[in-house]
Formats: structure tokens, sequence, C-alpha cells
């Protein structure tokens, strides 16, 4: 009995291990046709993608040619034409649109092409540099608008005879000399009737005007000035205004009294008068200033002007010092009989804080009269 179930068993277990082994084969048998199946597929997708990749290159020569022959119509274009030259900004957008149209072609994705757009690039480069190398030629073309036109020479104006300056005196000209002795008696007579209680801060004359500015404590001691000088000199002068002035703790009245004062301009002798070059009257004035102790701040001429028969030369001094030195400078003026003629004459104290200060700034205007 057991003999047999042993035989039997052997049997079994070969049947089994038949069953194994045929389905291994079989297993076998199909995975060998699974590997055909998938060799035959590799096949196919690399035989396609070869003939993608050689359509790809055809497409980014054709692509490369195109943008050459853009940019080649495009320097012709710009070489040739009539226009004006284009700008480099124009230029620039021109390669830009050129760079776009090369990066993403009509009716598809864009594609990636390794040696051909670097070689592109570089051509695009070589013209870029060939475009900044060559100059624009300037187009020699003349515009029909404008016609060339034969321009005269512009003869240069022919200068008017000036009239002959008069250089002989006529019988009005010792006017010049009352208006200087008549200035100087005025203000030199003012100045010397100015009371020590009062300080005189501004004194101006011209044609016989007068402004003059006193400092008093009181009112009064002007107005009791005024009268005297006019009824010594022939004046009119009057209070116009009045102000207070506070100065070392004590309050001052600043008074201001205009009129006329004729001034005595008699006594000249106008056949015995010394006329003097423009040098020589400048060195005149430095020179007499100094000598009283006055300091020649300023001494300008302008050109001169024909008046009343003769050239009249304007004369600007600025000189600074003592109050008697103005006085004896201008009263020294006066007697030399120079061929001076004062128009203006200006006083003005520098001292506006306590009055007391005797110097002077003396501002003349005056004319130098030529024969």
């Amino acid at each position: 009995m057991v003999d047999i179930n042993l035989i039997g068993d052997d049997k079994t277990g070969e049947e089994e291990r038949v069953e194994d082994f045929t389905q291994s084969s079989s297993m076998d048998t199909q995975e060998l046709a699974f590997e055909e199946r998938t060799e035959t597929f590799d096949t196919t997708k690399t035989t396609g993608f070869a003939r993608r990749r050689s359509y790809s290159s055809l497409m980014s020569t054709l692509i490369i040619v195109a943008v050459l022959l853009l940019l080649g119509g495009a320097i012709y274009y710009l070489m040739f034409s009539g226009d004006e030259p284009a700008t480099e900004a124009e230029l620039q957008a021109l390669v830009q649109d050129s760079q776009d149209f090369a990066e993403e072609p009509s009716g598809g994705q864009p594609e990636q092409v390794e040696p051909q757009a670097d070689l592109g690039g570089q051509e695009q480069n070589g013209s870029q540099e060939g475009l900044a190398e060559q100059p624009v030629q300037p187009t020699s073309e003349v515009p029909p608008e404008t016609k060339p036109t034969q321009t005269r020479p512009v003869e240069a104006p022919q200068p008017k005879a000036q009239p002959p300056v008069t250089r002989e005196i006529t019988l009005t000209s010792g006017d010049f000399l009352t208006n200087t002795r008549a200035a100087v008696d005025a203000v030199t007579t003012i100045v010397n009737s100015v009371p020590s209680g009062l300080s005189t801060t501004l004194l101006s004359y011209a044609g016989e005007q007068v402004r003059l500015e006193l400092v008093a404590n009181a009112v009064s001691d002007v107005r009791e000035f005024a009268d005297q000088l006019n009824q010594t000199s022939g004046g009119n002068l009057a209070i116009v205004s009045q102000d207070e002035v506070a100065t070392d703790g004590t309050v001052l009245q600043k008074v201001l009294l205009f009129g006329q004062m004729p001034g005595n301009g008699r006594g000249g002798d106008r056949a015995q008068v010394q006329f003097m070059t423009l040098a020589q009257a400048k060195d005149w004035l430095t020179g007499s200033a100094q000598r009283f102790g006055l300091e020649v701040r300023q001494l300008t001429s302008q050109p001169g002007i024909v008046q009343r028969g003769s050239e009249r030369i304007p004369i600007l001094l600025r000189a600074y010092g003592p109050r008697a030195a103005v006085v004896d400078f201008l009263q020294d003026l006066a007697q030399q009989k120079l061929n001076f003629d004062i128009a203006k004459v200006l006083l003005v104290s520098p001292d506006m804080v306590s009055f007391r200060d005797d110097n002077l700034m003396l501002v003349m205007n005056m004319f130098l009269l030529q024969q």
C-alpha cells in the first residue's frame, strides 16, 4: 500500500513539474513576443524623430535666409531711399523685430534651433556692426521748394558827416562861471550859517533849489534858523516835514527845509577864464582836494556833448573830509575862474546815530567846457 501511494505521488509531482515548465515556456514566449513588439516600436519612433529633426533644420535654415533678406532689403532702403537717414533707435527696433520673427515662426510652436540659431545671431550682429561702421551718405538733392538765390553783398552805410564843433566862446560863455560861483556861494553860506546846536545831515543844491535836513532838540530852533537865513541871503526856505529820532537815550527832532536860494554869482571876469583839458582838470581837482585835507574817492568822466556852441564833458567827483575842508575846497574852485560849470552839489553826513561827526561826504556833478 505504501509503495503504490509513493509511486502515485511521484507521478503527480512529475506532472506538476511538466505543467510548471509548460507555463514557464509560455511566459518566455510571451515576453519574447513583447520584446519583439517593443523593438519594432522603438525603431519606428527613431525614424520619425529623425525625419522631424531634418524638417526642423530645413525650417531654421529657411527662417535665417528670410531674416537675412529682410535685413538686406532694410539696409538697401535706408541707404538709397530719398527719405531722411534712419536713427540708431530705428535700426535697433528693426533688428529686434527680425529677432522676434526668427524666434516665433508663424503657424506653429516655437522651436529650438541649436547650431543654426547661434549662426543667425552672429550674422545679425555682423549686420549691425556693418550698419554702425558704414556712414550714412547725405542726399545731394535740392528740395523743389527751395531755390538757390543770389545774394548781393551788403554795402556798409556811409558815415554821416558830423557838424563841426564850435569851439569859439560866445557872449554867453560866461554863464558857466556865474553858475559855479552861485552854487558855491549858496552852499558855503548855508554850511557856515548853521549854529552849533544844529547838526547838518543833508544839503542838496541844484539850480537854486535847496533841500536842507537838520537835527535839533526842538523844531522851533530850526524854524528860527530858517527865518534868519532867508533874511540875510534872500532865500525862502520853509519846513516841509519833521520827525522824531532817538539817540543816546534822548529824543531829537529831524526837520527838512525846502526852498530857493539864488546865491551870489557876480564878481567874475569872463575874459579871464582859464581853460583846461580833461586830464588837466582831473589833476587840478585831485591836487586841490588833497591840499585842503579831503580824500578823493571817485573822479570819473563821460563822453562830451555839444551844447550852446561848446563841448561839455560831464564829471563826477566824490570826496570825504572835515566840514571846514569842504568849504575851503569849494571856495577855491570858485575863485580860480576855471572852465567848470557846477550843476549839483550834495553834502551828506555819515553819522546817522550820534549826529556829532564833523566830516561830510561831498558829491559834485559838473561840466568841463572845451573851447
